[in-house]
């Protein structure tokens, strides 16, 4: 009952929070970068930057040569594999670039609030993403609220729709698997009589195929014991398995026979 509001309220918050961020980013941007630049005056930001150069130098050089060394010094390619090589050069390496690793990992953490505060702003108003990890994804109040408004749409909706909703509740309904292939079956199943055009099959072609499945299952071997001509056929009429059509005839003429004796002896009567 509630998610049309959630949604709409999720939607209103989210739009409300970009641009308070998005107008902080874009003063804090010109006040401190682009008026000083064009003015020449309060350059603050630079002048701290300008400080910190050994800094930023440091870990810059330091990512540099963790990357070329890999390459070159610590990975052998054989046979078209990897592997490690120089494992003992590799172990004091990184035993002394200990420290500024924890420097650059310090500034990769802060870049990592940085990016993950920027996504959740701007997905807040989805509420078809969860904002929170994949295993602890359902303490998500807005997640939640879209994954039960899925699940009615699973058992009021179109078939394709189940099937849709089935496919995507996957993995969080372990215990209604069977359920959700056989309404994913039944959505794909009526998408496929949609898409199919509906040829209609004209009389004589009907009539060429009941002809035709006629002639199949006169000529069918395993049918003919089960004929009221050939109930009392010997075994010599059959060889390896099939009829012998010289058999047959003689069995023909004697059924004749014996229908012509019966309509002599009516007519006599």
């Amino acid at each position: 009952m509630g998610f049309t509001s959630f949604q709409a309220a999720h939607i209103c918050l989210g739009m409300l929070i970009q641009t308070i961020v998005f107008f902080l980013c874009l003063l804090i941007a010109v006040f401190l970068i682009i008026i000083p630049i064009f003015h020449g005056q309060n350059l603050m930001l630079f002048k701290v930057l300008g400080n910190m150069w050994p800094f930023w130098l440091m870990l810059f050089s330091v990512v540099v040569v963790q990357h070329v060394t890999t390459r070159f010094c610590f990975i052998k390619k054989s046979t078209g594999t990897r592997d490690l090589h120089n494992r003992g050069s590799l172990f004091l390496l990184t035993y002394l670039l200990f420290p500024v690793n924890v420097l650059i990992g310090v500034v990769l953490g802060a870049w990592r609030l940085v990016t993950t505060a920027l996504f959740n702003i701007v997905h807040l108003g989805r509420m078809d993403i969860s904002l929170l990890n994949r295993n602890v994804e359902a303490f998500d109040p807005a997640y939640r609220c879209y994954a039960h408004y899925l699940k009615i749409e699973v058992s009021q909706s179109h078939p394709v729709m189940k099937a849709f909703c089935g496919m995507m509740l996957q993995g969080a309904r372990q215990d209604a698997a069977e359920k959700k292939a056989r309404d994913a079956e039944e959505g794909i199943q009526l998408v496929n009589q949609q898409m199919k055009p509906q040829r209609k099959i004209s009389i004589s072609k009907r009539a060429r195929g009941h002809w035709q499945l006629l002639y199949t299952l006169a000529n069918n071997p395993s049918l003919v014991g089960s004929r009221r001509h050939f109930q009392r056929q010997s075994n010599e009429s059959f060889f390896n398995g099939t009829l012998n059509w010289a058999a047959k005839e003689g069995i023909k003429k004697e059924a004749g026979n014996t229908e012509a004796g019966k309509e002599t002896d009516a007519v006599t009567n």
